[in-house]
């Protein structure tokens, strides 16, 4: 006769004795028994050992937060799943007495059960009975929450800068946590500011605003950062055919952005030195403007033209 692998002698009548020492919690038992003839038999039994009679209980559901023993949701159904001493019974009642459900807790300790959260706020008792009979009541308050948080911005964002860092400041209602590009803030008396840096080009920009219950609202924007100024693409002075000594000034331009409607031109007629204002067609990147020129074989020559884009990016360009 062997318990748990220790030899245990059995007195003639068949009997036997045998002091096992149990460790707190979950003790599993072997006892194996083998004749003469080498027949054997196998007895296996498990034995919860509760040294102390208070034991803990913790909430496991990730999908709402429990926090000074109140569980916030926005769903109405609520599964409560939580770990104690394995093995115990779970008698859960509204705190009207009126006992509603049951559940155990496995081998490991952890149960689950639903509770129908009607009305949107109410407390429920919670009984734990471990195997050794010890107790523990908690009182549990059930809070339903499925209003989104409001996220207010103090100044709008811009759809196209210049600038390499944008200050957002704002403020949040209903709301603890707030993402800035998935950098997480903690608001101060509901108020959030933060400096976000951007690249050239296109910039997602995304604030998200979080309650305790899981709620969440969002401002999704795209902004383009655009540091440089036009490019000179092409340029071209011609005279028109059916006129008498008039001609067309062509340039073309490209930006990141979006190119003002006026370029500045300067063209050399004679020796001097002539402004000239160029428009913008609004259907392609061709600046144009038509000029007159007094005195027969004399040919205007574009010295210089200043592109800029509503960023105030700006160059001036000199012809050679």
């Amino acid at each position: 006769l062997t318990i748990n692998g220790s030899a245990v002698e059995i007195a003639a009548d068949g009997k036997f004795s045998y002091t096992l020492f149990l460790k707190d919690g979950y003790n599993k038992i072997s006892i194996e028994v083998t004749d003469e003839a080498g027949n054997k038999t196998v007895l296996e039994r498990s034995v919860i050992c509760e040294l102390k009679p208070e034991f803990g209980f913790n909430i496991l559901s990730p999908n709402y937060k429990f926090e000074s023993n109140t569980v916030y949701s926005n769903s109405y159904d609520i599964y409560i799943t939580g770990k104690t001493r394995p093995l115990s019974q779970i008698d859960i009642s509204l705190d009207t007495g009126v006992q509603s459900l049951r559940a155990y807790a496995d081998t490991n300790g952890v149960f689950t059960y639903k509770i129908a959260a009607e009305p949107l706020s109410k407390t429920i008792i919670q009984e734990i009975h471990s195997p050794a009979a010890y107790s523990r009541v908690d009182s549990i308050k059930i809070q339903i929450d499925k209003e989104a948080p409001l996220i207010k911005l103090s100044n709008s964002l811009p759809s196209k800068t210049s600038t390499y860092n944008l200050l957002v400041e704002g403020k949040v209602f209903d709301a603890d946590t707030i993402f800035i590009n998935g950098k997480i803030l903690i608001p101060k008396n509901d108020n959030f500011s933060q400096i976000i840096s951007l690249a050239e080009g296109k910039n997602t920009f995304l604030i998200i605003a979080k309650d305790i219950a899981g709620n969440s609202s969002e401002i999704k924007k795209t902004i383009i950062l655009d540091t440089s100024p036009p490019e000179l693409i092409s340029y071209k002075i011609s005279k028109k055919p059916a006129g008498d000594n008039i001609y067309n000034i062509l340039v073309e331009a490209k930006d990141n952005t979006e190119l003002k409607k006026i370029a500045t031109a300067f063209i050399l007629i004679n020796g001097i030195r002539h402004e000239q204002f160029l428009k913008l067609n609004n259907n392609n990147n061709f600046y144009e403007s038509s000029l007159s020129v007094n005195g027969k074989n004399v040919i205007p020559k574009l010295m210089s033209v200043t592109l800029e884009d509503y960023l105030n990016n700006k160059k001036e360009y000199l012809i050679k």
